[in-house]
């Protein structure tokens, strides 16, 4: 089961935190923008410095976390050539043993999630051959469409040893605009955790989480709590720790009485923690185990240590 690899990656690295991979061109550090200057300023150099600067992004953070989270939109924004720094980053993210959730935020009638789910979790049929797009773990989808879309993606995650994360309740301000209207007496973000508990796919594994995962944001700790109790085998995809706003205090509200069952993600506050250009990366690497550290004395204060003492 894929919860169960994903929650040992946790345990053998002593981390909880997810780094997420959103390289924006102009905040790359200066000696990656001269090259790009250099090379005419192309989409190519750009995706060739995006991919550069994630390499020693992903050196410097494997040693601090378990899980990697590359936001598909950040690359799409540069063309082909970026969606080949976006493959070629899951690569070498695989290479140092990282765990790759694919955030890609999917939802479509069903043969259109098919093909979406084929290519970020699975394989394409290419004449009797089967060859895979991208190499990722895991993959973020959009609820919305309903079973016949999320399915096409649950089905794949279960004969690849993949896991999905459906969008419960969200971290952005606006999320309560739909999640919080009511059905009947129960919010909607309750109601798409009900396609979770109710999946044929929801099989639970050795620590008791399924492969049907949920993004639900540490912004919203009180609605995060709730759904920690009512979304038992659930493993969740914390956004909204850091820059955002939620802290590892919020954060821990995610975790079960074992310190298990989710990752937080934190993209800016690690990835852009610089600002001595010459030993970036350096730096990188000291706000990833901060920010580790943050979580895992977080959990401590809650009593859901899920470290041996």
């Amino acid at each position: 089961m894929s919860a169960d690899r994903l929650i040992k990656k946790i345990m053998e690295k002593k981390s909880v935190l997810c780094v997420g991979l959103d390289p924006v061109v102009d905040k790359l550090p200066n000696v990656l923008k001269q090259e790009i200057e250099m090379q005419g300023k192309t989409l190519e150099a750009a995706a060739e410095a995006v991919y550069k600067f994630n390499t020693v992004v992903l050196d410097a953070v494997a040693p601090y976390t378990a899980v990697v989270k590359p936001q598909v939109a950040f690359y799409e924004a540069l063309g082909v050539p970026g969606l080949e720094a976006y493959r070629k980053t899951i690569e070498y993210a695989k290479k140092l043993d990282l765990y790759v959730i694919a955030d890609i935020k999917r939802g479509d009638i069903g043969t259109t999630s098919e093909a979406y789910a084929q290519a970020h979790l699975g394989y394409t049929n290419i004449l009797g051959e089967k060859r895979r797009a991208f190499e990722s773990d895991a993959v973020t989808i959009n609820p919305y469409l309903g079973d016949d879309s999320n399915h096409a993606f649950s089905q794949w995650a279960a004969k690849e040893d993949g896991m999905t994360f459906l969008l419960v309740k969200t971290s952005n301000k606006t999320s309560s605009q739909l999640q919080n209207q009511k059905v009947g007496e129960r919010f909607v973000f309750d109601v798409v955790g009900d396609m979770l508990k109710d999946s044929p796919y929801a099989i639970k594994g050795e620590y008791g989480y399924t492969p049907l995962g949920a993004v639900v944001g540490a912004t919203h700790p009180e609605e995060l709590s709730l759904l920690r109790s009512s979304l038992e085998g659930s493993f969740f995809l914390i956004p909204g720790y850091g820059a955002q706003g939620g802290s590892a205090d919020d954060a821990t509200n995610g975790f079960d009485e074992r310190g298990l069952g989710a990752v937080v993600n934190s993209s800016r506050g690690v990835i852009y923690a610089f600002n001595e250009e010459a030993n970036y990366g350096a730096q990188i690497a000291e706000a990833a185990q901060q920010s580790r550290d943050d979580l895992n004395a977080a959990l401590e204060r809650a009593g859901k240590t899920y470290w041996e003492a």
